[in-house]
C-alpha cells in the first residue's frame, strides 16, 4: 500500500508539473509575442508606435512667414502683401503666396503665419513643397495629412493624457495657469512658447492657436471621396444613440435603407432628392433615391417621440442657386444657401408634410437634380436659435449655422478609422476625446481645419475638427488657421 500511495504521488505530480510546462509555454508566448497580445492591450499601443515611425519628422510648431532678410512678416506688412494679392497687383515672376524673397519656417517664438490666397488649403500644401528653409533643413516637405493628424491624436489618447494648448486667448482654458508669450497685440501664441503641457514629443501648439489646414480630400455637400469610394461627414446623435441604444435606433425606421448591408458604422446619414418623381413637391414632400443612401439612414429620425426626442424627420438640404435666378452657383462657393426642413413622416420612398424649420426658405426651382441632402438632429444645430439665418438680415447664412457638438466616438471604417474623424457628438461633453469638439456644414465645398484656435475653449485639442470653412479669403477664414509641415519619410 505505501508503494502505490508513493507511485500515485508521483503520477500525480507529473501531471501538475506537465500542466505547469502547458501553462508557462502558453503564458511566455502571450507575454514575448506581440501577436498573442489580448486586443486591449494592442490597442494601448497601436497608433502610438504608428505616430513613432514619423512624429521625428513633423515640424514642431505651426510655421512662420519672414521676408528675404529672415524677419519675421509682421501683420502690418501682411496686410500690405495681401492686398497686392486681392489686387493680383504682383510684379512678374513674384510668388503670391510669400512676400518677395520671402520663405517658411518653424521656429520657436515666432507669430505663426497665415495669409490671403485664393485658396488657402492649396496655398498650404505649395508652401510646404516649395521650401527648403524648414527647420533649417534641405528636403521635401508636405502639409501634414488628415491620416498623420489622426494618428498622433490616437497616439496621445493611448497615453491618456490630454495636451493642453493656447484656447483662451492666451492660456489653457482647463488650466489658466499654463500662459504663452503673445504677439504684440495680445493675442494667440508665439509658437512653442507654452509649457511642456502643451507638446507631443516635442510637436507642440496642436491644441489651439491657430486652427491647422490638413491635407484631405474637398468635402462636398458633407460628402468626401476617398479611394473611389463616399463616405458622409454627417455625425450620429450620440445622445439618441444611448437614450435608444444601437437597436433602438436601427429600428426607428422600419424601412431597411442600406446600400451597404455588411458595412459596419456609426454616422449620420445622406441621400439623393428625387426631384424627377411625380410626388416631388417641394417643400411640403420630398421622395428620395434610395439606392443613393449613405451612412444610418436611421439619423434622419430625431427619435421615437418616447424615450427621446419629437420622432419627427429633419432634412438639411442645399441650394446652388442661391438667387432664384434658375442659374446655379459654382459648388466651390462658400455661400451656398440651404434650408432645414422638418417632416412629420417617411413611407420608404418619400419624406411628407413638411415645413421650414430653420435656414433659408427654398422654393422648388432652387433645388438642383439629384442634390443631396443630409440628416440633422435639431439639438446639434448651432447656434441652437436665432433670428438671423437668412437674408435680408444675414447675407451670409452659413458663417452662423452648423452641425456642432462634443466628439464621442470615432470613424471605424477601414478608410477612416486612422484618420480620427468624429462618428457621433452630442450636446454634452465627452472626457473620452478630451471634450474636443466636431463642426460641420453640410452644403458647399467646404476644406478640414483641425486642433481648434485661441477662443474655441474646452472644444480645441488634438481630435478638434472643423469642416465649416471655405478656404478662400473672401471671409477672412485666413485669419484663425496656419498649417505645419512634414519632412517626407
Amino acid at each position: 500500500m505505501p508503494k502505490i500511495k508513493f507511485l500515485t504521488l508521483i503520477l500525480i505530480a507529473l501531471i501538475i508539473a506537465l500542466i505547469g510546462f502547458v501553462w508557462l509555454s502558453k503564458w511566455k508566448i502571450t507575454t514575448f509575442s506581440e501577436e498573442n497580445l489580448p486586443a486591449f492591450i494592442q490597442k494601448q499601443t497601436y497608433y502610438t508606435k504608428l505616430a513613432e515611425e514619423f512624429i521625428q519628422y513633423v515640424n514642431p510648431y505651426e510655421v512662420a512667414i519672414f521676408d528675404r532678410h529672415g524677419n519675421s512678416y509682421e501683420d502690418e506688412e501682411k496686410q500690405a502683401w495681401e492686398q497686392r494679392v486681392l489686387s493680383n497687383n504682383l510684379k512678374e515672376g513674384e510668388n503670391p503666396l510669400l512676400p518677395p524673397g520671402g520663405y517658411i519656417d518653424s521656429l520657436k517664438g515666432k507669430q505663426p503665419g497665415f495669409f490671403y490666397v485664393s485658396n488657402q488649403v492649396e496655398g498650404a500644401q505649395k508652401l510646404c513643397q516649395m521650401t527648403n528653409e524648414i527647420a533649417g533643413e534641405k528636403g521635401s516637405y508636405h502639409l501634414i495629412t488628415m491620416k498623420e493628424w489622426g494618428i498622433i491624436a490616437q497616439a496621445i489618447k493611448e497615453k491618456g493624457k490630454e495636451i493642453r494648448g493656447c484656447n483662451y486667448y492666451d492660456s489653457s482654458f482647463e488650466n489658466p495657469k499654463e500662459r504663452c508669450e503673445t504677439n504684440k497685440f495680445g493675442l494667440r501664441c508665439l509658437t512653442g512658447t507654452g509649457p511642456e503641457t502643451w507638446c507631443y514629443e516635442d510637436v507642440c501648439d496642436l491644441n489651439g492657436n491657430f486652427a491647422e489646414w490638413v491635407d484631405f480630400p474637398e468635402v462636398i455637400d458633407g460628402i468626401v471621396k476617398i479611394d473611389g469610394k463616399e463616405f458622409t461627414l454627417v455625425p450620429a446623435n450620440y445622445d439618441m444613440l444611448k437614450a435608444l441604444g444601437k437597436e433602438g435606433v436601427k429600428n426607428l425606421i422600419p424601412v431597411n435603407i442600406n446600400p451597404s448591408p455588411n458595412e459596419k458604422y456609426v454616422s449620420g446619414a445622406s441621400v439623393m432628392i428625387n426631384t424627377g418623381s411625380e410626388e416631388y413637391d417641394y417643400p411640403k414632400t420630398i421622395p428620395i433615391k434610395r439606392d443613393t443612401a449613405l451612412g444610418d439612414f436611421n439619423q434622419f429620425r430625431n427619435g421615437d417621440n418616447k424615450k427621446y426626442g419629437d420622432g419627427k424627420y429633419y432634412l438639411w438640404i442645399p441650394t446652388y442657386d442661391k438667387n432664384n435666378n434658375g442659374i446655379e452657383e459654382s459648388q466651390d462657393k462658400f455661400d451656398v444657401w440651404f434650408e432645414i426642413l422638418v417632416c412629420d413622416n417617411f413611407d420608404g420612398i418619400k419624406f411628407g408634410n413638411c415645413q421650414h424649420y430653420r435656414g433659408c426658405q427654398l422654393k422648388k426651382k432652387q433645388i438642383k437634380e439629384n442634390q443631396r441632402i443630409s440628416s440633422v438632429s435639431p439639438e446639434l444645430i448651432s447656434p441652437i436659435f436665432t433670428t438671423w439665418d437668412c437674408p435680408p438680415h444675414n447675407t451670409a447664412p452659413l458663417t452662423l449655422l452648423s452641425i456642432s457638438g462634443y466628439i464621442c466616438a470615432l470613424r471605424d471604417e477601414q478608410e477612416l478609422k486612422d484618420m480620427a474623424i468624429p462618428a457621433a457628438i452630442s450636446k454634452n461633453k465627452c472626457p473620452e476625446f478630451f471634450n474636443d469638439g466636431y463642426k460641420i456644414v453640410p452644403s458647399g465645398t467646404r476644406y478640414a481645419a483641425r486642433g481648434g484656435d485661441w477662443k474655441d475653449k474646452e472644444k480645441s485639442g488634438v481630435f478638434n475638427l472643423d469642416l465649416t470653412p471655405d478656404d478662400s479669403a473672401k471671409y477672412i477664414q485666413g485669419l484663425l488657421h496656419s498649417f505645419r509641415c512634414v519632412k517626407d519619410y
